[in-house]
C-alpha cells in the first residue's frame, strides 16, 4: 500500500513537472516571437507570420502590433497602399489626409476600428467604405468635410459608432445615414448642418447618443426622434432655431423627455430669442401668412428629393444647368431618370461617376469644357437611350467607352475635338438611331466603324477634314448606297485633287492614293493616323529633330511613331498637359533643354510610360512637383541642371523609381531633405555640385550619405555656400556635428517647415517679403506703392496685410487662398469693383476686414463665407446699391460694420438688414437709405419694414451684380452670367462667336481674299464678289494689266491693282518713258564729281575726279591691291579714294605700322596719381577713370570704351534680338566692313546693308559665316568662310568690297564671290548699298522685307560680342541712347578672358597640382597627392588616431591586463586613383592576456605604427602579419 503511495506521489510530481515545463517553454516561445517581431518590423518592416499571417510589409513610418496597425502623427498625405489584409484596428489620425478615394480601403475586409480624426479630409469618394463589411467604429471627426455621398455607409451593418463632429457638413439626406440599422452613438456636433431631412434619421431606432448642437440648423421634422427608444443622449443647443409653427412639436417632446436636448433655445423670431423651447407653450409657436417668405425652409427642395446645391429638382428629372460646376454632382438622386448638365464648366468625366444612377435614360452634358472621358464613365447606364455630348473639347474617345449602354438611340458627339473614331466603338450601340459627328478633326474613319449600326437612320458627319484617298472609298460607297444618310455638306478636304468634292456623288475610281499616301490613313481604326514631318523639322526613322528651330511651343503634329524627340534649344515656355505628347505613346526619349520652359503641369507626360531620357537641362523650372513627372516609371536618365530649382523633398521624386541617372546641377538648391534619394534604388550617377547649400541642421544627413555613397557621387563635389564659416568647403569632408542651426530647428525658413514646403520653395529669407512690401514678423504693410494686384511670395504665416491706397482692380484668389492665419486685411482705398463669393473663404481666422473706399458696386451672396471669426467689416465709401440676402450669414461673431457712405436703395431686397441691424445691435443708424426719395436719408436701422417694397423698374435699374442686363449677346442669342464682370454667350443654331455675332454659314471664316464681298449660296455654296483688279474663285489672282502696255524704249511695266507704272530705262522719263533725255544737259550720269562730255559715238563720257574710274566714275579702285604688302607687322590694309590706310595691330603705329608704340597706358596706376591736379576739372565719361601724368591727364576708360574722355563706346554686346543701327557713307563701288567678333550661338544674322534687291548680308549658318551679295540682279551670289568661329573666342572678320566682288576674310582666310552685274539693274538699286548698316537681327518692317524678298533663314541675331569695327577706317561708335538700336550691351563680360588663379605661388601645398574650373566658385581645383586633401592640399588625408585603451583579442575574448597604445588609420584618401588609407609600417609585441575564468595566456599581437596612403589593391602589411601569426599558431 506504502508503495502505491509512493508511485502515486512520483507520477504527480512528474505531471507537475511537465505541465511546468509546458508553460514555461510557451513563454519562452511567445517572448522569442514578440522578439522576432521587433526585429523584422526595425530591419524589414514586417510582421511575422503569427501576427499578419504571412510577410505582408507594414507600411513605412508605421507602427504594427498583433493585427492593429498605427500610423498616427505620421506626415501622411494619403492612405498608406501596403496595409495587412487580415487587419483589425487601423489607426490614421493627426495626418495631412485631404481624399478618402475609392479604392484606399480595398481589401481590408476584416477591419474593425478605423480612426481618421484629425485630418484635412475634405472630400470622400462614393464607395469608399464598400468593403469594410466588418467595421463597427469609425471616427471622422475634426476634419473638413461638407458633404458624405449617399450610399457611403450601406454595407456597414455592424457599425455601432460613428463621428463626424467638427466638420463642415451643411446637408443630411435621405440617404446619407442609410445602411447602419446597428447604429447606437452618432455624433454631428459643431457642424453648419442647415437641412436635416424627415428620413434622414429614419431605420436608427437603435441609437442611444445623437449630438447635433452647434449647429445651423433651423427646424427639424416632425416626430424625428418618436421612434428612437433607446435615446439616452440627445444634444440640440447652439443652433439656429426659428421658433414657429413648424417646430411645436419639439417642445411638447422635450417635456415628455426632461432628460434630453437640454438647453435648446430659440434663436428666432426676435420676441422669443434666448427662450428655452421646452418651457414655451403652444400658443407661442405662431406662423404668419407671409412666414414661409420671411422664414423659407432649408430643407425645402430636399424633403422632395436629395437635390444637390445649386440644382432644381423636380420627380425624376434634376436639371444642374448653367451652375458653373466643375464636376458631376456625387448627391444626385438614384431614381432620376432625366439629368441635365449642360452649360457648366466640367472638364472630366471619371470611371464609375453614373453608376448608381441605373434608371437614368436622357443624360445632358453639351457645352461643357469636358477633354477626357474616362473609360467605364458611363457605365451602369444599362436604360440609357439618350447621350448628348456636344460643344465640348473631347479629343478622343477611349475603347468601350459605350460598353453596357445597349439601349442607347442618340448620341450627339459634335462640335468637339475628335480626330478619331475607334473601329470598335459602336459594337454595343445597335439601336443607335441617330448619331452626330458634325464638326470635329476626323480625317478618316475605317471601314468596319458603322457596320454595328443597323438601325441609323440620321447620320451626320459634315464638318470634318476627311482626307479622300483610298481608305475613304468605302464611305462613298455606304452614303451613295444610303442616299438618306447622305448630304452635301459631307465633301472632301484633301488631297487637292479631291477638295470641296461631295462624298457619296463621286465616282469611286477616283478615291485612290499615290505615292505612299495610303500609309496616312491606313491604321484610322487603330487612331494611329500619320502625322508629316513638322515644318523645318527633320525626321529619320522614329527620330524627329525640331532644334534650332525658334519654337515658342511644342509642335502640334508629330508622327505617332516617334520614339526619340529632339526639341533643344528653342524658345519653348511651358509643357501643357493636352499636348501632342499624349500621343507618343512609343516615346522613349525626348530633349527639352536650352529652352525657356518655367512651367510642366502636373500628368503632362503621364501617357508616355515608356520614357527613359528626359533632358530638361537650361530652362527656368523653379520647382520640381512630383506631379510633373507622373507616369514615368521607366525614366532612368533625367538631366535638370542649370534651371532655377531651389529645394529638394522626399516626394520629388516618387513617381520615378527607376532613375538610374540624375543631375540637378547648377541650380540655386539650398536644402535637401533626409530621404529624397532613398526612394531611387538604382541610381548610379548622381550631380549635386554648383549649388548654394545651406548646411545647417537640416543638411547633416548629406556627409554621411555621400561617404557611404562616393561611387555615386564619383563626379560630384557638392560644396557649402553658407553659413560663412562653412563657405566652399566640400560637403564630403565635413561631419555631422558642423550642421547646426542658429535657432530651433523644428522650425525652417520663416513661414515654412523645416528644409522644404509645398508653399515655398526657397529658404532664403529675403524671398518671403513681397516686393515693394516691408515685412516685421507676421505684419506686411504695402501701403501706397502703386499695387494692381495683390503681391505675390507675401509670408504664409502673416497675420496683418496692409494694402490699402494701391490701385488694385481685383483680387487673386490664389494668392489670398494661402493666407490662413491672417487676422487683419486691409484693401482700403483701392479700385476694387466687385466681391466674388467664397473670395475669402480660406480665411477662417480674419477677425478685421476692410474694403472701405473703393468702387464696390457688386458684393455676391457668398462673398464672405467662412468668415466666421470676423469682427469687424468696414464697407464704407463704395457704390453698394443693394446686398443680397443672407450675405452676413456666416458672420456669427461680428461686433462692428461699416455700411455709411454708400447709395443703399431701401427696397424689398435689402429689407433684411432691418433685422440683421436690430438684432445684432450693430449700426447704430450710420447707415442711411440714397432711394427712393420717400426713404431717403433715413437710417435702415431705425426704418420700418413695410416701407421697404419692391417695383419692376427699381429692380432693372440697380442689378449691378448682372452684367447680362445690357443684352450683349446678338441675334437672339441668350446672356449668361459668369461672374459680375464677366459673361457667356449661349448662341442660336447659325451663329456663333463671344457675342453670337457670328452667322454660321458658307462665308463664314471669310474666305474670300483682297475685300471681296461673299455671298452665300444653296445647299451650302458660296460666291466670291472680286474688286476691280482681282480674279479667281476666292479672288486671290491680281489681274496683269500690263498685258497690253504702251511702256516705250525697252521700259519695264510695273503691275499694280487696276493700273500699271511703267519703270524707264536711262536716258528717258515720261508716264510711258516717251521722252528721251540729252546725256549731260537734261541728264548727268557721272558719278563722285565726275565731269559729264558729250560724246557723238557713245552719247557721252565721264571725266573722274582722282580716286575713281569706270564709265560713270562709280568705281573705286583696290588700291591696296596695287601694291605688294603695303602695311608691316600685320597691319590690315584699309582702302580708301585714291589711298588707303593701315590698321596696325597692338603695340604698332605709324602711317605703315612701321614703329612700336610707347608703352604708356598701362593700367596699373598708383593711387597717387588718380583725382588730382588737372583731374580736379575734367571729368571721364562712362565710368573712366581720371590719370594724371604732369600736367596733362588721361582716361583709363571701363571695358568697351575708347576716346579721350571715354566717350566712345567700341565694345557691345548682343541678344538673340538686339541691332545696331550703323550711319555710313557708301560702300559701293568699294568699301571695308572690318570686325573683331565672338559669339557661342550655331546661327543668327550678323549683318546687313540694303534693300531687298541691292545687298550685302552676313549670317551664320552651323557656326560658319554665310554671305551674300546682290547688285540688284537676282539671284546673288553666296558662299561660307572656311573657318568656324562659334567657340566663343575672338575672331577678325573682314568684308572688302570691290564693285561686283565681295572678299571675306576671317582670321586671314579669305574668300570671294562674285554678283551679276548688269549695268541698269546697278544704276537702279545700287544707292541702297550707301544706306544704313544693321548689325545684329533687324526692325520688324525691314525684317518683314526681307524675309518676303530675300532667301535668308536666319532673322534673329547672332548673340555675341563685337569688341572693335570699322567701316571705311572709320572706328564705328555705338551708342547706347540711340533710339534706333535696341537691346545693346556695354563691354562683354562674357567673353572677357577670366583672370587664372594658378597663376598665384604656392596656391596648392605638398605638390598639389592647381586645375583651374571656371564654372566653380573658387575658380580652381588643387589636385592633391595621394597622401593629402583639403580644399589647398594642406592636410594630410590620412591621419595615425592614438588612444590608450585596453586591447581585446578577437579570437579568444581574451583581454591584456594593461592598457596598450592603439593606433588606428583614419582618412580618405582619393580612390579615384587606386589608394587607400591603411598601415604602412607595423610593430610586433608579446602581449599578456587575462582570460574569462582565470585563465592566462601570452600572445603576439601586430600593432599599427604609421598610417599612409597606399594602393588599394596591394596586399597591405597588416593582412600579412595577421594570417602569417595564425599560421604559425
Amino acid at each position: 500500500m506504502s508503495r502505491l503511495v509512493w508511485y502515486f506521489h512520483l507520477l504527480l510530481i512528474i505531471v507537475l513537472l511537465i505541465s511546468q515545463h509546458v508553460t514555461t517553454a510557451g513563454r519562452a516561445r511567445d517572448r522569442y516571437q514578440r522578439r522576432r517581431e521587433r526585429i523584422n518590423r526595425r530591419r524589414y518592416g514586417y510582421l511575422s507570420d503569427a501576427a499578419a499571417g504571412g510577410n505582408q510589409p507594414c507600411p513605412v513610418g508605421c507602427g504594427c502590433s498583433g493585427r492593429s496597425v498605427s500610423c498616427s502623427k505620421a506626415g501622411l498625405t494619403t492612405i498608406p497602399t501596403e496595409l495587412p489584409d487580415n487587419v483589425e484596428r487601423l489607426n490614421l489620425q493627426s495626418n495631412r489626409i485631404s481624399l478618402i478615394r475609392r479604392s484606399d480601403f480595398s481589401g481590408l475586409t476584416k477591419l474593425r476600428i478605423l480612426q481618421l480624426q484629425n485630418n484635412r479630409i475634405e472630400r470622400i469618394e462614393p464607395g469608399s467604405f464598400d468593403e469594410l463589411t466588418q467595421l463597427e467604429r469609425l471616427r471622422l471627426n475634426r476634419n473638413r468635410i461638407t458633404e458624405l455621398p449617399d450610399g457611403l455607409f450601406t454595407r456597414q451593418s455592424n457599425l455601432y459608432r460613428l463621428d463626424l463632429s467638427y466638420n463642415r457638413l451643411t446637408f443630411i439626406g435621405k440617404d446619407t445615414l442609410s445602411g447602419a440599422p446597428r447604429l447606437r452613438n452618432l455624433q454631428l456636433d459643431h457642424n453648419d448642418i442647415r437641412c436635416l431631412t424627415e428620413s434622414a434619421l429614419r431605420g436608427l431606432e437603435r441609437l442611444e447618443v445623437l449630438t447635433l448642437n452647434r449647429n445651423n440648423i433651423s427646424t427639424l421634422p416632425e416626430n424625428a426622434f418618436s421612434r428612437m427608444a433607446r435615446l439616452k443622449t440627445l444634444r440640440l443647443a447652439d443652433n439656429n432655431f426659428i421658433c414657429d409653427c413648424r417646430l411645436a412639436w419639439l417642445s411638447r417632446w422635450l417635456r415628455q423627455q426632461p432628460q434630453l436636448g437640454l438647453h435648446t433655445k430659440c434663436a428666432q423670431p426676435r420676441l422669443l430669442f434666448g427662450s428655452q423651447v421646452a418651457e414655451l407653450s403652444s400658443s407661442d409657436f405662431q406662423c404668419s401668412a407671409d412666414h414661409h417668405k420671411l422664414y423659407p425652409s432649408a430643407c425645402a427642395m430636399a424633403e422632395r428629393a436629395n437635390c444637390p446645391r445649386k440644382c432644381y429638382c423636380q420627380e425624376d428629372n434634376v436639371r444642374c444647368n448653367q451652375k458653373d460646376l466643375s464636376e458631376v454632382p456625387e448627391d444626385i438622386p438614384t431614381n432620376v431618370q432625366e439629368l441635365h448638365l449642360e452649360n457648366n464648366k466640367i472638364t472630366l468625366i471619371r470611371r464609375g461617376t453614373f453608376r448608381r444612377l441605373t434608371q437614368l435614360r436622357r443624360l445632358f452634358l453639351n457645352g461643357n469644357q469636358i477633354s477626357r472621358l474616362e473609360e467605364g464613365a458611363f457605365e451602369g447606364l444599362d436604360n440609357l437611350y439618350s447621350l448628348v455630348l456636344s460643344r465640348n473639347s473631347i479629343r478622343e474617345l477611349p475603347r468601350g467607352i459605350f460598353q453596357g449602354l445597349k439601349f442607347l438611340q442618340l448620341l450627339l458627339l459634335d462640335a468637339n475635338k475628335l480626330t478619331c473614331i475607334p473601329e470598335d466603338i459602336f459594337h454595343e450601340t445597335r439601336n443607335l438611331a441617330i448619331l452626330s459627328l458634325y464638326k470635329n478633326e476626323i480625317k478618316s474613319i475605317a471601314e468596319t466603324t458603322f457596320a454595328p449600326l443597323r438601325s441609323i437612320q440620321q447620320l451626320t458627319i459634315a464638318g470634318n477634314p476627311f482626307v479622300c484617298d483610298c481608305n475613304l472609298r468605302w464611305l462613298n460607297d455606304f452614303l451613295r448606297e444610303h442616299p438618306r444618310l447622305a448630304s452635301s455638306d459631307n465633301v472632301c478636304d484633301s488631297p487637292d485633287r479631291m477638295a470641296r468634292k461631295k462624298l457619296g456623288e463621286v465616282a469611286s475610281r477616283k478615291f485612290r492614293c499615290r505615292d505612299g499616301e495610303s500609309e496616312a490613313t491606313r491604321n484610322a481604326g487603330r487612331c494611329e493616323l500619320y502625322a508629316e514631318c513638322p515644318a523645318n523639322c527633320k525626321c529619320e526613322g522614329d527620330t524627329v529633330d525640331c532644334s534650332w528651330k525658334r519654337l515658342s511651343s511644342l509642335p502640334k503634329n508629330l508622327p505617332v511613331a516617334t520614339r526619340h524627340l529632339k526639341l533643344s534649344d528653342n524658345m519653348i515656355r511651358d509643357v501643357p498637359v493636352n499636348s501632342i505628347l499624349k500621343k507618343l505613346k512609343n516615346l522613349q526619349s525626348i530633349d527639352l533643354s536650352n529652352n525657356l520652359i518655367a512651367t510642366i503641369e502636373p500628368d503632362s507626360f503621364r501617357e508616355n510610360s515608356n520614357l527613359e531620357v528626359l533632358n530638361l537641362s537650361g530652362n527656368k523650372l523653379r520647382s520640381l512637383d512630383p506631379r510633373m513627372l507622373s507616369g514615368l516609371d521607366k525614366l532612368k536618365i533625367l538631366q535638370m541642371s542649370n534651371n532655377h530649382l531651389s529645394c529638394l523633398n522626399s516626394d520629388t521624386f516618387q513617381e520615378t523609381p527607376n532613375i538610374t541617372v540624375l543631375s540637378v546641377s547648377q541650380n540655386q538648391i539650398r536644402c535637401v531633405m533626409e530621404g529624397t534619394f532613398d526612394t531611387l534604388q538604382n541610381l548610379t550617377s548622381l550631380h549635386l555640385d554648383l549649388n548654394p547649400l545651406h548646411c545647417n541642421c537640416h543638411m547633416k544627413w548629406l556627409p554621411p550619405f555621400a561617404v557611404a555613397n562616393h561611387q555615386l557621387m564619383r563626379n560630384s563635389q557638392p560644396l557649402c555656400r553658407s553659413p560663412d564659416l562653412l563657405k566652399d568647403t566640400p560637403v564630403v569632408s565635413l561631419q555631422s556635428r558642423h550642421f547646426v542651426c542658429q535657432q530651433d530647428p523644428s522650425m525652417g525658413c520663416q513661414g515654412v517647415p523645416p528644409c522644404c514646403s509645398g508653399d515655398a520653395v526657397s529658404c532664403d529669407h529675403r524671398a518671403f517679403c513681397p516686393k515693394k512690401c516691408e515685412c516685421e514678423g507676421s505684419v506686411v504693410r504695402c501701403i501706397g506703392q502703386g499695387l494692381t494686384e495683390v503681391p505675390d511670395h507675401i509670408p504664409v504665416d502673416s497675420t496683418q496685410l496692409f494694402l490699402g491706397q494701391n490701385m488694385i482692380e481685383q483680387l487673386n484668389f490664389t494668392r489670398l487662398n494661402r493666407l490662413r492665419n491672417l487676422k487683419l486685411l486691409d484693401l482700403s482705398h483701392n479700385q476694387l469693383y466687385g466681391l466674388k463669393s467664397n473670395m475669402f473663404a480660406n480665411m477662417s481666422n480674419l477677425e478685421s476686414l476692410s474694403v472701405s473706399f473703393n468702387k464696390l458696386a457688386c458684393v455676391e451672396a457668398r462673398a464672405f463665407a467662412g468668415l466666421s471669426k470676423l469682427k469687424v467689416l468696414i464697407l464704407q465709401g463704395n457704390d453698394i446699391n443693394s446686398l443680397p440676402f443672407g450675405s452676413f450669414d456666416d458672420l456669427s461673431q461680428l461686433t462692428t460694420i461699416g455700411l455709411n457712405q454708400n447709395p443703399i436703395h431701401c427696397d424689398c431686397n435689402v429689407k433684411w438688414l432691418i433685422d440683421f441691424f436690430q438684432r445684432r445691435g450693430l449700426d447704430n443708424g450710420l447707415s442711411l437709405c440714397a432711394s427712393p426719395p420717400d426713404l431717403a436719408m433715413k437710417p435702415i436701422y431705425h426704418a420700418r419694414p413695410d416701407d421697404f417694397v419692391c417695383t419692376t423698374a427699381t429692380q432693372l435699374n440697380h442689378s449691378k451684380c448682372n452684367i447680362c442686363s445690357t443684352e450683349p449677346c446678338l441675334n437672339g442669342g441668350t446672356c449668361r452670367t459668369v461672374s459680375y464682370d464677366r459673361f457667356a454667350c449661349d448662341c442660336p443654331a447659325g451663329f456663333e462667336g463671344k457675342r453670337c455675332q457670328n452667322r454660321l454659314d458658307a462665308c463664314f471664316g471669310s474666305p474670300c481674299h483682297n475685300q471681296a464681298e461673299c455671298e452665300v449660296l444653296r445647299f451650302g455654296r458660296y460666291r466670291c464678289r472680286c474688286k476691280i483688279g482681282f480674279s479667281g474663285t476666292h479672288c486671290e489672282t491680281n489681274i496683269d494689266d500690263c498685258i497690253g502696255h504702251r511702256c516705250q524704249n525697252n521700259a519695264t511695266c510695273l503691275d499694280g491693282v487696276n493700273n500699271y507704272t511703267c519703270n524707264c530705262s536711262p536716258g528717258f522719263t515720261g508716264r510711258y518713258c516717251e521722252t528721251r533725255l540729252h546725256y549731260c544737259t537734261d541728264y548727268n550720269p557721272c558719278q563722285n564729281g565726275g565731269e559729264c562730255v558729250t560724246d557723238p559715238a557713245t552719247g557721252y563720257r565721264c571725266k573722274c575726279v582722282t580716286g575713281w574710274e569706270g564709265r560713270n566714275c562709280d568705281i573705286n579702285p583696290d588700291n591696296c591691291r596695287r601694291q605688294t604688302q603695303p602695311c608691316m607687322n600685320g597691319g590690315s590694309c584699309i582702302d580708301g579714294i585714291g589711298s588707303y590706310t593701315c590698321q596696325c595691330r597692338p603695340g604698332y603705329t605709324g602711317r605703315l605700322c612701321e614703329r612700336l608704340e610707347m608703352a604708356s597706358l598701362i593700367m596699373d596706376v598708383p593711387d597717387a596719381a588718380v583725382n588730382r591736379g588737372v583731374c580736379t576739372h575734367h571729368e571721364c565719361l562712362n565710368g573712366g577713370r581720371c590719370i594724371q601724368e604732369g600736367s596733362e591727364y588721361r582716361c583709363q576708360c571701363l571695358a568697351g570704351y575708347e576716346g579721350k574722355k571715354c566717350e566712345k563706346l567700341t565694345q557691345v554686346g548682343f541678344y538673340d534680338d538686339s541691332f545696331a543701327r550703323i550711319e555710313t557713307s557708301r560702300i559701293y563701288p568699294s568699301g571695308n566692313i572690318t570686325m573683331e567678333m565672338a559669339t557661342q550661338q550655331r546661327q543668327g544674322l550678323l549683318l546687313y546693308a540694303g534693300n531687298a534687291s541691292a545687298y550685302l548680308i552676313m549670317s551664320l549658318f552651323n557656326g560658319y559665316i554665310r554671305f551674300s551679295y546682290s547688285l540688284g540682279v537676282a539671284p546673288g551670289a553666296n558662299g561660307y568662310t572656311y573657318v568656324k568661329i562659334n567657340d566663343g573666342k575672338f575672331h577678325t572678320v573682314q568684308a572688302i568690297i570691290n564693285r561686283e566682288t565681295v572678299t571675306l576674310s576671317v582670321d586671314g582666310m579669305a574668300k570671294t564671290i562674285s554678283a551679276t552685274y548688269v549695268a541698269d539693274a546697278v544704276a537702279r538699286s545700287v544707292d541702297a548699298l550707301s544706306e544704313a548698316i544693321y548689325i545684329g537681327t533687324l526692325p520688324a518692317a525691314k525684317r518683314d522685307d526681307m524675309q518676303s524678298n530675300v532667301n535668308i533663314r536666319e532673322t534673329f541675331s547672332f548673340g555675341g560680342c563685337v569688341k572693335r569695327m570699322l567701316v571705311n577706317g572709320k572706328l564705328v561708335n555705338f551708342k547706347l541712347s540711340d533710339p534706333t538700336n535696341r537691346r545693346l550691351i556695354a563691354g562683354c563680360p562674357a567673353f572677357a578672358k577670366p583672370a587664372n588663379p594658378c597663376e598665384k605661388p604656392n596656391l596648392c601645398k605638398n605638390r598639389g597640382v592647381c586645375q583651374p574650373r571656371v564654372e566653380q566658385p573658387a575658380g580652381y581645383r588643387c589636385k592633391c597627392r595621394p597622401n593629402f586633401t583639403g580644399r589647398n592640399c594642406e592636410e594630410k588625408a590620412c591621419k595615425r588616431l592614438a588612444s590608450r585603451e585596453y586591447y581585446t583579442d578577437p579570437e579568444t575574448g581574451c583581454r591584456s591586463r594593461r592598457k596598450l597604445k592603439i593606433r588606428r588609420c583614419q582618412g580618405t584618401c582619393l580612390r579615384s586613383t587606386g589608394y587607400c588609407c591603411q598601415p604602412k609600417r607595423l610593430r610586433h609585441r608579446m602581449i599578456k592576456f587575462l582570460c574569462p575564468g582565470g585563465r592566462r595566456i601570452t600572445k603576439r599581437v601586430t600593432l599599427v605604427r604609421r598610417c599612409g596612403c597606399a594602393p588599394c589593391g596591394r596586399h597591405n602589411l597588416y593582412s600579412y602579419w595577421y594570417h602569417r601569426t595564425r599560421a604559425r599558431r
